[in-house]
Formats: structure tokens, C-alpha cells, sequence
């Protein structure tokens, strides 16, 4: 009885001193329904910084991506099975309709600087040959 005594107390002490703790959630009848292991952020190792997220969107056999979204200033637009031999363009609007950024004959990666812009919300258009596309761009 006492060893079981003593490897509970154990176990809850080691849990108590990692920082963790285990929070449980309950329907109306008292049923277990979620286990949260919960961590303390002032005990948690330092993680690297996470990767920003790409977004992407398929066009029939052409794949693009875009990241970071939302920019500092720096934006990546990668298109994957661009056909170059066709009309090819991104062009960059303000909200108010304005277009603030045109290139023709673009690469299937493709860097744009919107630095030099406010922050705010704009609008990115991709023309890969006869598809279009259309992307809300955030600058921070």
C-alpha cells in the first residue's frame, strides 16, 4: 500500500515540477469528452520561431503559393507548371481600385517589395495564361 502511496505522490510531484498539468472537459452527463495536456509557458523550452503559412490554390495543372501573408514588405509568389510561353502577369490594387504594382512575363517564382506601401489591405491578381486568380494581401 505504501509504494502505491509513494509512486502516486511521485508521479503527481514530477508533473507538478515539469509544469504540466492535465485538464479534462465533460458533457452534461459527465462523460470525459477532451484531455488538454497544459503546458506553463514560463517553464516551456524556447521553440523555434514558426514558419509563416503558404497559402496556395490549384488552377488546373498550375499550383500557386503565397507566403508570407501577412508581409512586412517582402511577398513570395511561387507558381508551379507556369506555362512561360503564354500571357503571364501578376498586378498588385489598393482598396480603393487603384493598381499600384503591374509585371508582365513573371517567372514561376516571383518576388514583390510593398515596403515602401502603407499597411493595410490589397488586392493581388494572377493571370497564369487563361485562368485568373484573385489574392487578399495583408501589409503589416
Amino acid at each position: 500500500m505504501r509504494t502505491i502511496i509513494f509512486l502516486i505522490s511521485f508521479l503527481l510531484f514530477s508533473v507538478y515540477v515539469s509544469g504540466q498539468h492535465v485538464s479534462y472537459g465533460y458533457d452534461a452527463a459527465g462523460n470525459r469528452i477532451s484531455r488538454v495536456i497544459v503546458i506553463d509557458p514560463l517553464q516551456a523550452p524556447e521553440a523555434a520561431p514558426a514558419a509563416p503559412p503558404v497559402y496556395s490554390e490549384m488552377l488546373k495543372q498550375t499550383e500557386i503559393r503565397i507566403y508570407p501573408n501577412p508581409t512586412e514588405g517582402l511577398l513570395k509568389v511561387e507558381i508551379v507548371g507556369l506555362d512561360t510561353e503564354k500571357n503571364n502577369r501578376l498586378m498588385l490594387y489598393d482598396m480603393s481600385g487603384n493598381l499600384i504594382l503591374n509585371r508582365d512575363h513573371i517567372d514561376s517564382s516571383t518576388d514583390l517589395d510593398i515596403s515602401n506601401r502603407l499597411p493595410g489591405t490589397y488586392i493581388l491578381r494572377i493571370f497564369a495564361g487563361e485562368d485568373k486568380t484573385e489574392w487578399k494581401i495583408i501589409k503589416k
